[in-house]
């Protein structure tokens, strides 16, 4: 596979994993939202701890605390979200703290993804690996 391609292909991929956020609301599939809204960690989620979750996400997009949230509400929550999620990426790259990132220091960061997808750890994703890894990222997804 063409290494431009395999990239988009790893882009496309990863992109669902990558807006996933608590911010996002309730209701958003597995991955670390489950397992914020799992209060005692005990891999499942009740009711309970779902509405409990699902409160706690209202309370903190209601930016007025007046009880409603509005669109403008849950826009800023998001920008809210994406601006820790990406002040928090740029602390995980700036290895040496010194509060900006090189391309040294992007070159060296670990990538998780790739890793995820080289099932083999032959430092090579091939189209089987690729192929198995759409599959079951396509299994994880909520049916309409």
């Amino acid at each position: 596979m063409h290494r431009k391609t395999l990239f988009a292909a790893l882009v496309v991929l990863a992109a669902p994993l990558a807006l996933a956020s608590p911010e996002n609301g309730p209701g958003m599939g597995p991955g670390p939202h489950m397992r914020k809204a799992d209060a005692n960690q005990d891999g499942a989620v009740t009711r309970a701890e779902a509405v409990a979750d699902r409160s706690a996400w209202f309370a903190r997009v209601d930016g007025d605390k007046d009880g409603f949230i509005t669109s403008a509400e849950i826009d800023a929550a998001r920008e809210r979200a994406r601006q820790e999620r990406k002040q928090r990426r740029l602390a995980q790259l700036d290895a040496n703290k010194d509060g900006r990132v090189s391309k040294a220091e992007v070159d060296a960061a670990p990538m998780p993804m790739f890793e995820r997808l080289d099932a083999d750890k032959n430092g090579v994703v091939d189209r089987s690996e690729f192929s198995a890894a759409r599959e079951r990222h396509h299994h994880r997804r909520p049916r309409p």
